[in-house]
């Protein structure tokens, strides 16, 4: 699922296209929703505050950034988290690989460009 207002109608065009994706539009209890998930993706390109991490990590959810600034600056002040190289795919699968030590076990996972899940099984 999206958390958070799409204002972009192209993008919300195409998330509307999408049989795995709903919009939730602003939830207050996203911190409690995610802890229903295995794994927060943060493949973003650019940030301005990566405040979607900080929920991630509030809710204990393990999660993998790309290595854009924001998300770097934000490792130095709260420590390091997983990072993959920004549009590489296969460098953020092999990183994610490594946070499932038992196999997740949770019910979803989520990918995050501004919220995006996706359900477990399903390939990147």
């Amino acid at each position: 699922f999206i958390a958070g207002d799409v204002t972009e109608t192209d993008v919300a065009e195409r998330i509307a296209a999408l049989d795995n994706v709903t919009s939730i539009g602003f939830d207050k209890d996203i911190v409690q929703k995610l802890t229903n998930y295995d794994l927060a993706v943060f493949p973003s390109h650019s940030e301005g505050f990566p405040y979607a991490v900080l929920e991630a990590a509030h809710a204990g959810l393990p999660f993998i950034a790309s290595d854009i600034p924001a998300h770097l600056e934000l490792s130095e002040l709260v420590g390091p988290f997983p990072l993959f190289a920004v549009g590489d795919v296969v460098s953020l699968v092999g990183r994610s690989a490594g946070l499932f030590p038992g196999g997740g076990g949770r019910r979803q996972s989520h990918l995050c460009p501004s919220f995006v899940h996706v359900q477990s099984g399903q390939k990147l």
